[in-house]
């Protein structure tokens, strides 16, 4: 069986209104960052937020690499200039759509989603550049094993082999820098070891898999591969993601029988023949539902909770759990009170981050935002634009 994905996409874009808007924006933006930065170096929990037309970000304390403001939810990261530079070649918006947005709404509508956004914000699109991409394939066609470690070729200069229990775990192809870099690693090992992504396991088991193995194969691939390549805005990766895969799993990096003398002769393996073709019907399409992913997320975080609240319980010397639990209660209030707030207020902006009015199965279009209009609450700790 085969899943293939776009497990990763960042990009540049470069609206017709940014200087303009961006304007308008940073006043509140900056005030914002200043409260996450405090919030910071108190070792506050609290998240610094920002509402801009019907997305709830929030706004983290730094910047990076030039863009003045980082914002991101459980879908979207999104990094913006202070000022647009002068430099053509330097996009005033780096957008990154993470994995649980495109295997829940498909890489095209995720795609398709954020630039109606930035479009109903920022102005129309004038063009992206694409910046990063991973290209992924999950198979239990192919057990991995030191048997045939050594029955690749390709491009490639440099192999590193990680273990688990003496077995095989992951090999990795060249390195971070180079055009290509490649990992081969056990999927399931790392959702069970990380408790993250765990509703991998619901879309595993909808392809009728086992869960004896699953690997994942993935092709990380940066800018300098799609300069190369003459790949430059979104749409053109989109239209060319067949042909990427196919150089990247017949050309990049084989598999092969290892049954000749020298390995450059070896006919490829009939299982990776496969897998090279994974993507010439893909079908773009969501393999979860957010809200699914979501519920799979609390049900893994069900553990770290009983932990807490059994270690809570023998701090206050008691084994019930009813008297624990109306002992957090009663001082999670207090302390909520002293904070300004209260425990439906936080718990609907948590919420509103992870499945925003317009994230997910319920992105759509709504009114642009009010320009000038600044809402802020009792706590200091949230933009309304």
């Amino acid at each position: 069986m085969l899943i293939p994905m776009i497990d990763y996409l960042s990009f540049g874009v470069k609206p017709s209104d940014y200087h303009d808007v961006i304007t308008l924006l940073s006043e509140n933006l900056t005030a914002c960052k200043e409260i996450a930065k405090k919030n910071m170096i108190n070792k506050s929990s609290e998240k610094a937020t920002i509402n801009m037309n019907s997305i709830l970000f929030e706004v983290l304390p730094n910047g990076a690499n030039g863009y003045a403001f980082i914002l991101h939810n459980a879908e979207y990261q999104i990094k913006l200039m202070q000022y647009q530079s002068t430099n053509s070649n330097f996009f005033p918006m780096k957008v990154y759509i993470k994995s649980e947005a495109l295997w829940s709404m498909s890489p095209h509508t995720a795609y398709q989603n954020i630039c109606s956004w930035i479009e109903e914000l920022f102005g129309k699109i004038i063009t992206t550049k694409i910046s990063r991409s991973d290209l992924c394939c999950h198979t239990d066609l192919i057990d991995f094993n030191y048997e045939n470690k050594n029955a690749f070729k390709g491009s490639y200069r440099k192999l590193s082999i990680f273990e688990n229990n003496r077995s095989i775990s992951g090999i990795n192809f060249g390195v971070r820098d180079s055009l290509i870099y490649c990992r081969i690693y056990d999927k399931q090992l790392e959702v069970k070891e990380q408790k993250k992504k765990i509703w991998f396991f619901e879309i595993w088991n909808n392809y009728g898999w086992n869960n004896k193995f699953v690997w994942n194969i993935e092709y990380e691939l940066k800018r300098d591969f799609f300069s190369e390549y003459d790949i430059d805005t979104v749409e053109d990766f989109f239209s060319r993601v067949k042909n990427i895969w196919h150089y990247c799993t017949t050309e990049w990096l084989v598999l092969t029988n290892n049954d000749r003398s020298r390995i450059e002769n070896s006919t490829i393996n009939d299982e990776w023949l496969k897998i090279s073709e994974s993507f010439n019907d893909f079908a773009n399409k969501s393999l979860i539902k957010r809200s699914r992913q979501i519920q799979t997320e609390a049900e893994a975080i069900l553990p770290s909770v009983v932990g807490y609240l059994t270690s809570y319980a023998a701090r206050i010397n008691t084994d019930d759990i009813n008297t624990a639990a109306a002992d957090i209660l009663e001082n999670g209030r207090n302390y909520l009170s002293k904070k300004s707030s209260d425990f439906a207020k936080v718990i609907n902006e948590k919420i509103d981050l992870l499945t925003s009015e317009k994230g997910g199965e319920n992105f759509g279009k709504t009114d642009i935002y009010s320009k000038g209009g600044s809402n802020d609450s009792e706590s200091g700790n949230n933009y309304d634009l």
